[in-house]
């Protein structure tokens, strides 16, 4: 197994339909190749967490790569994984608010996904998310 984790600015704020169409998009491409994963959405920022067989991670992340809707992109995280994170999930999801940004490291007050790549936080949200996830 291999799990891939990166950041992206939005290339304009997303409304709550172009968001329901992107995960529409995503849990189907990703079933298709057996891709579990988690896509956190906060402040025109996202970070995304895939996992499956590299082949087919890197696959979808190539889509990915060429998606105009958001730039910017930076790697976190590409490393082999013993099991997925997200076994059930083709793609879960969270949107997060400001004040629950700021909560996520008590030393760090963080306002947006890019100081929390910068200072190797980023991982910490997709934890607590899943702690506090309700998928609607």
């Amino acid at each position: 197994m291999y799990r891939l984790i990166y950041i992206s600015s939005a290339c304009h704020p997303l409304n709550a339909d172009e968001l329901s169409e992107l995960l529409d998009v995503s849990i189907t491409n990703n079933a298709l190749r057996n891709i579990t994963g988690f896509l956190i959405y906060a402040k025109g920022d996202f970070i995304q967490i895939l996992e499956g067989k590299k082949v087919d991670v890197e696959f979808i992340f190539d889509k990915i790569l060429n998606d105009n809707r958001h730039h910017g992109i930076k790697f976190l995280v590409r490393e082999n994984i013993k099991r997925r994170s997200f076994e059930t999930w083709s793609m879960g999801f969270k949107a997060l608010q400001s004040h629950e940004l700021m909560s996520v490291d008590h030393c760090t007050p963080t306002t947006n996904v890019k100081t929390l790549a910068k200072y190797k936080i980023a991982v910490k949200i997709y934890q607590r998310a899943l702690k506090t996830l309700v998928l609607e």
